[in-house]
């Protein structure tokens, strides 16, 4: 297909998406891929918690004002792009989500990163929700960069977005 990336961001349940996708990149050019606090493990009660979290959040889906109530540092923008995605979302596409990925474990994906690939995982604060714990990493990971973003919550893009730029390789000035 000849389609090529320097950088995938992929949030949350996005980077399981990423994961198993990873060899399918163009060998021929460096990518690297950030994952913002992916949930790579959950336990059968977190995941029957998870899918009925989701389900409802579907079913009852918010309104922009609701969501910044909630979340003080988003933006209204920020805020009206998540009631509109929570909105958009089709409840099958969810339940299968769910029902295709039992067991849920997804770190193994991080122990075979292509040569071609780097991956910077962020992790969000566990003192503030994070999804993705430090337990859940293979210690073996080769070209994994990972940054435990301390104070800040499962929402990284909308409360410390430079955390995300930060990764983001940019080119070098010839000197």
């Amino acid at each position: 297909m000849g389609m090529s990336y320097d950088v995938i961001i992929s949030h949350s349940l996005g980077g399981l998406v990423t994961l198993p996708l990873l060899p399918f990149l163009p060998k021929t050019k460096e990518t690297t891929v950030i994952l913002v606090d992916p949930p790579l493990e959950r336990t059968a009660e977190q995941f029957e918690k998870d899918k009925i979290r989701f389900l409802k959040e579907i079913t009852d889906a918010r309104t922009a004002e609701e969501h910044m109530t909630e979340h003080p540092p988003w933006s209204r923008g920020d805020s009206m792009l998540r009631a509109l995605g929570v909105y958009m979302c089709d409840r099958t596409v969810v339940k299968g989500i769910f029902e295709h990925n039992e067991p849920y474990a997804f770190s193994g994906m991080l122990r075979n990163i292509p040569p071609h690939v780097k991956i910077a995982l962020l992790m969000s604060d566990p003192e503030f929700g994070a999804l993705c714990l430090l337990e859940h990493l293979p210690v073996d990971a080769a070209r994994l960069h990972v940054k435990l973003l301390n104070g800040v919550g499962h929402w990284i893009q909308y409360e410390l977005p430079n955390a995300i730029m930060d990764e983001v390789p940019l080119p070098r000035a010839k000197l």
